[in-house]
């Protein structure tokens, strides 16, 4: 860990230590780790987002509604209005 420390210090990070204070043990391992290009920049790596079933759709939409204290029957209603009757 010491070793990885002492390479953000330099090039081409130049990072201050209060600044690595800051960082968890993960995103330190991240950002020393990272592929790079021959300058040294690192190769951004492309998220797929990922897509929910309706289902799973309906699912999460519920449970942040009852999260935020809305009814069912209005969740029903707002699914409904927006979605259709499909299931």
């Amino acid at each position: 860990m010491v070793t990885m420390l002492a390479a953000l210090v330099g090039e081409p990070f130049l990072l201050r230590p209060a600044e690595l204070a800051q960082l968890t043990d993960w995103q330190i391992q991240r950002l020393y780790c990272a592929a790079r290009k021959k300058d040294g920049t690192v190769i951004q790596q492309q998220v797929e987002p990922k897509r929910l079933t309706r289902e799973q759709a309906k699912v999460k939409y519920f449970a942040m509604g009852a999260s935020l204290g809305v009814s069912r029957e209005k969740l029903e209603a707002a699914w409904r209005a927006k979605h259709g009757g499909e299931h």
